[in-house]
């Protein structure tokens, strides 16, 4: 999966190296993607200050979240139906994917000065790791 400077996120096979599809909705650069579950579902993230859930075998966006600030890197709980964001300006914030709320369900500011480079989940579930630009 690639999140491209066109604005789509383009499925690739693994063993062919083809392009099977394209999802198009953003209105803005990406910035992150990332499978999620069976991998027939997906999230992106863009410039646009908004995060979309994809239905890979639909080719649809299921559900969008517009989130204020630009979501620079995401993470899937494996275990739980919820993925952990990192944002220009400096939150850590947790959206469900399946819940027809689409604030937040968790957000943590103040954490970093400037944007959240990385976020990462722990195996077991039990972790966030997140770092900034800010060093």
């Amino acid at each position: 999966m690639a999140g491209t400077t066109d604005k789509l996120v383009k499925i690739y096979d693994y063993h062919t190296y083809k392009q099977k599809l394209s999802l198009h909705g953003h209105n803005s650069t990406l910035e992150s993607v990332l499978f999620i579950n069976d991998r027939s579902k997906a999230c992106s993230s863009a410039g646009d200050r908004t995060i979309k859930f994809w239905d890979i075998e639909k080719s649809v966006c299921c559900k969008q979240i517009s989130c204020g600030s630009t979501c620079k890197t995401m993470d899937y709980f494996t275990s739980e139906p919820y993925i952990l964001t990192g944002h220009c300006d400096g939150s850590v914030r947790l959206y469900s994917l399946f819940e027809t709320k689409k604030d937040a369900v968790y957000k943590i500011e103040d954490i970093f000065d400037g944007a959240v480079t990385s976020v990462k989940i722990s195996n077991d579930g039990n972790l966030a790791i997140a770092s900034g630009k800010d060093g």
